[in-house]
């Protein structure tokens, strides 16, 4: 799997786009946030003032209630004490006789970030990690779809100072995007201005330029648009920007959706219409994050408005994202699901307990008929919560495994598979909230209770397979072609 690395400041930072794939809400913090403080007591005006005659025995009462529950409060800090395990006792006599006698100041933030980094990196898998205030904060305003930066990821694996530094994405509706830079094009030279623009090297000295880069200040980046093609100069600033998810295109048509708050379903030049049979359309969906639902479902909208019959969806380098975003999107595809709300997968957890994350409807039939064609465009990079869409619509029968066509990375084709969930978990009732997110499911498909962690869908089931490429839509012309589907 190529490795995909986000630059600091101008991109998600995921060390691939692999390890999303969290419930909703953080079920456990729901609990908490109703906890976080205490119910408001309401002032009753009619209660009568006390007499002045009984203040002595007012003030030894409140006396006495702080005496209670002084002596409640240290017995009970006696009783957690005798509860606590030695080896946690041992770490807290550690700290105190490190803090006292070591030679060098050691301060809290010191000794626990080494522990906290013990958890991220020794303890837990890949997925898990704690999170701190800042970082929790940063987590769920990202989750929103919000975002600091230019907006773009790079593959950072073999990079060739000749040819540049591959953008494997560009996010949608960034700086970066409404500048004109595109996904699958190369970062070739860099400056604050036309006249100080430098060749790239390396990718840590660009990194570094980078995260020296103001907010709202133009730079300037030299891209091409492929190995071949010309190059050319464009100026971006990073800002904040809410990420689209959802791109739709036909052979007339093609939308994205734009706007403050990527709301805005937005015609995209001809340059981006596909050579595709009139009767079909095309939606890429890069994530299950932010505002994904709501645009997949106007793009559904856009694809019944212009009548069409068979769709392509794009999953290509989805690493997944939301479950609640995933049930809403698959509201759209559980053909021979019963009732409204079919179940669009199945969490299992240690204890033997099972989950079930239902659809929110069941429109099928509202935006498909009994012949219409689906099918699937998935890649190495395609995970978690796209792997369970893929699933669900293989369970009910909106699409077969014939109609999927896998990326051959060098690897046959398959997609990553991660068939494991993750919850995140407040540590921290009041003020500053830190967390810790784990690894707490297993997932499985909706019928076969199929689950594809370290498996993942692979040509052997029966897939169609095209060549890798990173030459614009040079890979999806060719799975169109493979599918049947091109014009």
């Amino acid at each position: 799997m190529a490795e995909e690395q986000p630059v600091e400041n101008i991109a998600k930072e995921e060390t691939d786009l692999n390890d999303v794939f969290e419930p909703v809400d953080f079920p456990a913090q729901k609990e908490q946030e109703k906890s976080d403080l205490p119910a408001p007591r309401p002032e009753n005006p009619t209660m009568p003032a006390p007499k002045k005659r009984k203040t002595g025995k007012i003030v030894l009462s409140v006396l006495g209630g702080v005496l209670i529950a002084a002596s409640s409060f240290f017995a009970g800090m006696l009783v957690h004490k005798s509860t606590l395990d030695d080896d946690l006792l041992t770490i807290a006599k550690l700290k105190n006789t490190i803090q006292k006698y070591y030679y060098q100041e050691i301060s809290d933030d010191e000794f626990y970030s080494v522990l906290y980094r013990a958890v991220n990196d020794g303890l837990l898998d890949d997925y898990s990690h704690y999170l701190p205030a800042e970082e929790l904060a940063k987590e769920m305003k990202e989750s929103q779809g919000g975002y600091v930066g230019f907006g773009l990821t790079f593959y950072t694996t073999a990079v060739t100072p000749d040819k540049g530094l591959y953008i494997a994405r560009v996010s949608g509706n960034s700086p970066a995007e409404r500048a004109g830079i595109r996904s699958r094009s190369y970062l070739t030279g860099y400056g604050e201005t036309e006249q100080s623009i430098e060749p790239f090297t390396t990718y840590e000295k660009f990194s570094q330029f980078c995260e020296n880069a103001a907010v709202g200040k133009e730079v300037v980046l030299e891209v091409k648009d492929g190995e071949s093609a010309p190059k050319r100069t464009v100026k971006v600033a990073r800002g904040e920007y809410v990420e689209n998810y959802v791109y739709y295109r036909a052979a007339t048509t093609a939308y994205s959706f734009a706007g403050e708050t990527a709301e805005e379903l937005t015609p995209l030049s001809n340059e981006y219409y596909l050579p595709i049979a009139q009767d079909t359309a095309y939606i890429e969906l890069t994530s299950f994050n932010g505002g994904a639902a709501e645009q997949f479902g106007v793009a559904m909208e856009q694809f019944r408005v212009e009548g069409k019959k068979n769709l392509v969806l794009d999953l290509r380098s989805n690493g997944g994202g939301y479950m609640d975003i995933l049930c809403g999107i698959a509201s759209y595809f559980c053909k021979s699901g019963k009732g409204m709300n079919p179940t669009v997968a199945i969490a299992k957890y240690r204890d033997g307990r099972e989950e079930r994350f239902t659809a929110h409807r069941n429109d099928y039939g509202e935006y498909f008929a009994t012949d219409s064609r689906i099918c699937v465009l998935a890649d190495q990079n395609t995970a978690s919560a796209s792997e369970c869409l893929i699933g669900a619509m293989i369970d009910y029968g909106a699409c077969a495994y014939a109609d999927v066509c896998l990326t051959d990375s060098g690897n046959g084709g398959k997609t990553f598979g991660k068939g494991i969930m993750q919850s995140t978990y407040y540590l921290t009732l009041v003020g500053e909230k830190d967390a810790v997110t784990l690894t707490s499911a297993t997932v499985h498909w909706p019928v076969s209770k199929n689950c594809i962690h370290g498996r993942g869908v692979l040509v052997a089931d029966g897939t169609k397979t095209v060549a890798y490429s990173i030459e614009g839509d040079q890979e999806l012309l060719a799975a169109l072609a493979a599918l049947g589907l091109n014009a």
